[in-house]
């Protein structure tokens, strides 16, 4: 997976071979394009936001590879009162080593103490009520369906 960093720390999946075929219906697919985990986001950050933005690319390249990851078996439907999505978690061993690889990078940024691992949960988004990125849940495993 690509990790890149446009606003918040994302890794694209360009290996879509999980893809699950048949979305429910009410559901759009999000552009392939669009498809991503979200590692960090600009709330989490906090006050650590622009010293992060500042050093990433001073330190992006002292990062180990970002770990292979597998997704759990199904994609759940996730549902916060204003949105819904079609979710696809990393399976359990995957959050596992997502977590490692983000506190590393964090820690050698000087910024482990910028978020509290235990509050996410490492997904993608597959499919909204828009097929725009913008309109998914959030945080969708505390609005599981």
């Amino acid at each position: 997976m690509k990790v890149t960093f446009k606003g918040i720390l994302q890794a694209h999946i360009e290996d879509l071979s999980f893809f699950p075929e048949i979305a429910p219906k009410m559901f759009i697919y999000l552009n392939k394009e669009d498809l991503h985990i979200t590692l960090l986001n600009s709330q989490e950050l906090g006050e650590y936001k622009e010293q992060f933005k500042k050093d990433w690319n001073n330190y992006k390249d002292l990062f180990p590879s970002f770990p292979e990851v597998s997704f759990e078996a199904k994609p759940y439907i996730s549902d916060n009162g204003v949105k819904r999505s079609w979710v696809l978690d990393l399976d359990k061993w995957s959050q596992i080593k997502v977590w490692n690889w983000l506190y590393h990078v964090l820690t050698v940024m000087g910024l482990k103490k910028a978020i509290q691992p235990s509050e996410r949960v490492f997904h993608v988004t597959l499919a909204n009520t828009t097929g725009r990125k913008f309109h998914s849940v959030p945080d969708p495993w505390n609005h599981r369906k």
